[in-house]
């Protein structure tokens, strides 16, 4: 007996289309490897203009921050305070290569801008994307700030003192400690140390 083909199921989902490509992939890299071997606040890297990278000097100047969908003033929020941050070679040579690849590369341009748009990155999707990133690699995920206190035990581990990292980090020192004899190295070259141990001793994979 013949019978007729029974007509096709409707609603049936086919074939998952292709996912498009992470728009935001080389520029989360450099975000991240900037948070880890810097330790400035991702609010602040969020904020972060190309004017404030001193290439001839190699150093990283915070002057505002990234919150609430909106810039601070310039270095007047209670998050942000004016610093400057030796970069090691490494970050150095990322961000170079950053400028050159992005269409978002005058002073006044955010160094860590969407792709796209040039506008601040989203704080929520950063922060998705990094512990995604996380879990792809087999690892388990952690928070974006947990970057400082891996920039922090790497320095402690070189022996940076730890006024010195306070104050490169923006770390406020909420409560007095007795005061303690300062080392000629340690008062008078506390910030060359910095920067050597940031080139040198925390300069190696993330």
């Amino acid at each position: 007996m013949h019978r007729e083909p029974k007509p096709a199921r409707r609603g049936r989902p086919g074939p998952s289309p292709p996912v498009p490509p992470d728009v935001l992939g080389p520029v989360l890299r450099i975000l991240v490897l900037a948070a880890a071997m810097t330790g400035v606040r991702q609010s602040e890297l969020l904020g972060l203009r190309w004017e404030h990278v001193d290439w001839s000097a190699q150093r990283i100047r915070v002057r505002n921050t990234w919150v609430r969908g909106e810039h601070s003033d310039e270095g007047k929020s209670d998050l942000s305070t004016r610093r400057s941050i030796p970069m090691a070679d490494r970050l150095a040579g990322a961000l170079d290569l950053w400028s050159k690849q992005t269409a978002y590369a005058t002073s006044g341009d955010l160094v860590f801008a969407h792709p796209h748009s040039g506008r601040p990155l989203d704080r929520t999707k950063v922060t998705r994307r990094f512990q995604q990133a996380c879990r792809d690699a087999g690892v388990e995920p952690i928070r974006f700030h947990d970057l400082r206190h891996t920039f922090a035990t790497r320095l402690a581990a070189s022996g940076t003192p730890r006024g010195r990292f306070r104050s490169s980090s923006g770390t406020a020192i909420r409560r007095r400690r007795r005061s303690t004899p300062t080392t000629p190295v340690a008062a008078g070259s506390g910030d060359r140390q910095l920067g050597l141990r940031a080139r040198a001793g925390v300069n190696g994979p993330i």
